[in-house]
């Protein structure tokens, strides 16, 4: 089978089971490999191949971008595995790291107040930008729901993800400091005359301006901050951790994150080392 009718096999499969906002960004996806690789045989695409592609995409996309695309891929190879077109699912060997050895993946306590410092240090009104990653810590949403929240959405008991939310909608408890945060942002959006509560200066294409902004104030912040590696959505994990660290349930901590399965929640959960060590002291 060539790459090609695979490939746009895969992205008519995506396009069915995922929210009508991510659809252009499947399409080009799809555009790009089809392009690359659409009159080959799906047989002929290896391991080498495709790390070789990844090492000269990242020269001038970002690795959120590069491993979008990769996600897609992956998708590809998948389904001519359920076609039983390759004997060998090629990604399950690929081990693309785009970054050499390892990076801050999640916000621990005692790393927040030097984060915060950096923030302080490099950005004017710092309180403001902030409070975006804050808000994250407080809720685990998704960038993409964030970008897409408006007032309708937040109360002081509940945030109601918006549709346009990789899962769809489903109710996040507010916390008490994120609703402080959530009244500043509506009141800013109500100064702007925007409808989106968080960013309400971008008015279009909201997600490539989260993704713009990240690598305008974000990047350079935590790179300052010793953390460099560490990303927006790791506040997203960090939340996960966090509730880890409160005995919080998995099936608990699955529905917060809007996670289809257990196994997906497992990936963002980490235990600080204290917590190790007090469970180990309790062995008899």
């Amino acid at each position: 089978m060539q790459f090609a009718a695979c490939a746009q096999m895969t992205r008519d499969n995506v396009i069915l089971r995922t929210r009508p906002s991510s659809h252009k960004t499947t399409r080009i996806h799809c555009n790009h490999f089809v392009e690359l690789w659409g009159d080959r045989p799906v047989s002929e695409i290896n391991r080498l191949e495709v790390q070789a592609w990844a090492t000269q995409r990242k020269q001038d996309r970002s690795e959120s971008t590069v491993q979008r695309e990769l996600s897609f891929l992956r998708q590809v190879f998948k389904t001519a595995t359920s076609l039983q077109l390759e004997h060998q699912y090629p990604t399950v060997d690929l081990g693309i790291r785009l970054k050499k050895g390892k990076r801050h993946q999640w916000l621990t306590y005692e790393a927040q107040p030097i984060l915060m410092a950096a923030y302080a240090a490099l950005l004017p009104h710092w309180e403001l930008h902030w409070s975006i990653a804050d808000f994250v810590l407080l809720s685990g949403l998704r960038r993409g729901e964030q970008l897409h929240l408006r007032p309708h959405h937040l109360s002081e008991q509940f945030i109601v993800v918006p549709e346009e939310g990789k899962t769809g909608t489903r109710l996040v408890p507010m916390h008490p400091r994120a609703w402080n945060i959530a009244q500043m942002w509506i009141r800013k959006a109500a100064e702007l005359g925007s409808e989106f509560v968080f960013w309400p200066e971008a008015s279009r294409d909201r997600l490539k301006y989260g993704e713009l902004y990240a690598q305008k104030y974000w990047v350079p912040t935590v790179k300052a901050a010793g953390m460099a590696g560490l990303q927006m959505r790791d506040m997203r994990r960090s939340y996960a951790c966090r509730l880890v660290d409160m005995d919080v349930s998995i099936l608990e901590i699955r529905d917060l994150l809007g996670h289809s399965s257990v196994e997906q929640t497992l990936t963002y959960c980490q235990v600080q080392p204290h917590k190790l060590r007090s469970a180990v002291l309790r062995l008899c």
